[in-house]
C-alpha cells in the first residue's frame, strides 16, 4: 500500500466499500511502523477526505429522530471497522490528526449517542484529542461533547473500558491544558462538570489506580480557588429559619449538588497535597485548602451534634444517667459552617454522601498536614486536634474506617509540632464519649508525662 495514494482513497471509493482492503489497512496501520511516514506523505486533502469519508460510513442511515431505526450485526461490523482503521491511522500520523476539524465535533456527538460503537467512538476522540481541543474549544458544540462524555462516566451502559477511553481523555487535558477546569466550570452544565470532577478525582487517586496522572499546577490551583468559591457562596446564602418555613428550608439546593461537588474537591486536595514537592505552593506554603477543609469538617461535626441533641433520651435504668447534649463548637458562628451545616440539616445529601465527605476531610487533613508545619499550625490554631478526635469516635453513619484516618490525621497534626501536642497533652484526662485520652495516646505510640522542671504535660514516645 505504501506510496500507493489511490489505493487509500479507494478504500471508500463510492459506496462499494471493500472491506477487505479496510481489513489490511487496519492491520497495516496497527503493524506496520512504516504506516506513518506513507500517511504523512499523502495529501492534505486525502486525509480529510478519509476523515470525513468514516463519519459518513458511520452515521449513513441512521435518522437521530427515528428511534426504531436499527442496524444489523453486519452493518455494525462494518462500522466499527471503519473507526478503528480511522483509530489506527490517527494513533500512526500526526498530520492525519491534525486535519481533524471544529465541524467534526457534530458528528463525535452523533456517533457517541450509538452505543454500540461507543468504544472506537471514545478512541477516536483520544487520538484526536489534543488538536480537536485546540480547535473546538470556542465552538459552542464543543462543551456540549464534554457535557456528553462526562455524563458517561457514571452511566449504567458505560463498561469499565469506555471509563478508560474517558479517563484517558480527561487526563490530557488536565496535563496539558492549564485553564482546562477553569473552562470546563464556565461552559459546561453544573451536573456534568460535578461528574467531571467525579473523573478527575478518581484519576488523581493513585492509590486506587495504581498510577500517577500528571496534572497541571493551574489545575490544581482551581480547584483551591473553586473551594474558596463555594465557601464564599454558602456563607453567603440566606436560609429560612424556624417552624414555620420548615418545608420550604428542606428543599433549599443550590445550583449544584454540594457535597458531592465538597467531595470530589476535597478527594483532589488530599491526593494532591501528597505530590510534594511538585505542589507545595500551593497546599502547604499556602494554607488555604487547609483552612477551608476543616471549616467543611467543622459544619459536618456540627450536623452531627445538632442531630443527636434533637433526639430524646430515655434513661436505661435508674443508675444509668442519661449523657448530657454536647454543645456546639466556636466555629459554628462562622457563616460557612454555619449554613453548610444548616443544609445538611435539610436533606441536601444522604447520609451515605455526608459519611464519605466526613471521612474524605479527615484524610485530607492528615495529608495536608504530614510533615507541614504551616498546616499543623493553622489546624492547631483552629482547635482542629478536638475536631479530629470528635472524628475517631465512630458514629453509625459513618464510614468504616473512619477511626483509623482520624487517629492517622492526628498523629501527623501532632509529630514534629509541640503545640499541637501540648494541645493533644492537656486533654481532659477522663474518658468520655468524645475520647478516651490514653487509650488514643497509645494508638499513636506515645504517652503524657508530667515535667516537673516546667509544670506541664508533655509528650514522649513510647520506646
Amino acid at each position: 500500500m505504501e506510496g500507493d495514494v489511490s489505493c487509500f482513497d479507494g478504500l471508500f471509493d463510492g459506496h462499494a466499500h471493500d472491506r477487505t482492503a479496510l481489513i489490511e489497512f487496519r492491520k497495516y496501520c496497527a503493524v506496520d511502523e512504516g504506516s506513518s511516514s506513507y500517511l504523512d506523505s499523502l495529501p492534505q486533502g486525502n486525509l480529510m477526505r478519509f476523515i470525513c469519508d468514516v463519519f459518513k460510513a458511520v452515521l449513513d442511515g441512521i435518522d437521530k429522530q427515528e428511534e426504531s431505526f436499527a442496524l444489523t450485526d453486519d452493518q455494525k461490523r462494518f462500522r466499527k471497522l471503519t473507526l478503528q482503521c480511522l483509530v489506527n491511522a490517527a494513533n500512526r500520523s500526526k498530520r492525519l490528526r491534525e486535519c481533524i476539524d471544529a465541524e467534526s465535533v457534530h458528528f463525535f456527538r452523533a456517533m457517541l449517542r450509538l452505543e454500540a460503537f461507543r468504544d472506537e467512538v471514545l478512541a477516536c476522540l483520544v487520538a484526536f484529542a489534543r488538536p480537536l481541543h485546540r480547535k473546538a474549544a470556542l465552538c459552542s458544540e464543543y462543551s456540549d461533547l464534554l457535557n456528553d462524555i462526562a455524563l458517561l462516566w457514571r452511566h449504567s451502559s458505560t463498561t469499565a473500558g469506555q471509563r478508560s477511553w474517558i479517563s484517558a481523555l480527561v487526563s490530557i487535558h488536565l496535563e496539558e491544558d492549564y485553564a482546562f477546569l477553569a473552562e470546563c466550570l464556565a461552559d459546561m452544565e453544573d451536573g456534568a462538570f460535578t461528574e467531571l470532577l467525579v473523573i478527575t478525582e478518581a484519576l488523581l487517586d493513585h492509590l486506587e489506580t495504581g498510577q500517577c496522572v500528571q496534572i497541571h499546577s493551574n489545575n490544581a490551583r482551581f480547584c483551591v480557588i473553586l473551594l474558596e468559591r463555594i465557601e464564599l457562596e454558602i456563607g453567603t446564602l440566606e436560609l429560612p429559619s424556624g417552624d414555620e418555613c420548615a418545608d420550604e428550608s428542606r428543599r433549599t439546593k443550590l445550583k449544584f449538588d454540594v457535597v458531592e461537588r465538597l467531595s470530589s474537591l476535597v478527594s483532589i486536595i488530599s491526593s494532591l497535597a501528597l505530590r510534594r514537592p511538585q505542589f507545595d505552593p500551593i497546599f502547604h506554603d499556602d494554607t488555604t485548602a487547609t483552612t477551608i477543609v476543616a471549616h467543611v469538617l467543622e459544619a459536618i461535626v456540627d450536623y452531627e451534634i445538632m442531630k443527636e441533641n434533637a433526639v430524646v433520651c430515655v434513661a436505661k435504668a435508674p443508675d444509668r444517667p442519661m449523657r448530657p447534649k454536647q454543645s456546639r463548637r466556636e466555629a459554628v458562628k462562622l457563616p460557612f459552617v454555619r449554613n453548610l451545616s444548616a443544609l445538611l440539616r435539610r436533606n441536601v445529601a444522604s447520609e451515605e454522601q455526608i459519611a464519605s465527605l466526613k471521612c474524605m476531610c479527615v484524610r485530607a487533613l492528615g495529608n495536608l498536614c504530614c510533615e507541614s508545619a504551616s498546616n499543623q499550625s493553622i489546624v492547631g490554631k483552629q482547635d482542629g486536634v478536638l475536631l479530629l478526635l470528635h472524628c475517631a469516635r465512630r458514629l453509625d453513619t459513618d464510614s468504616p474506617f473512619i477511626m483509623q484516618w482520624a487517629i492517622a490525621a492526628v498523629r501527623h497534626v501532632c509529630m514534629g509540632c509541640p503545640e499541637n501536642q501540648q494541645r493533644l497533652a492537656e486533654i481532659e484526662q477522663c474518658p468520655s464519649g468524645v475520647v478516651d485520652r490514653d487509650r488514643l495516646l497509645l494508638q499513636l505510640n506515645l504517652r503524657a508525662v508530667f515535667d516537673s522542671g516546667t509544670g506541664k504535660i508533655r509528650l514522649e514516645r513510647i520506646s
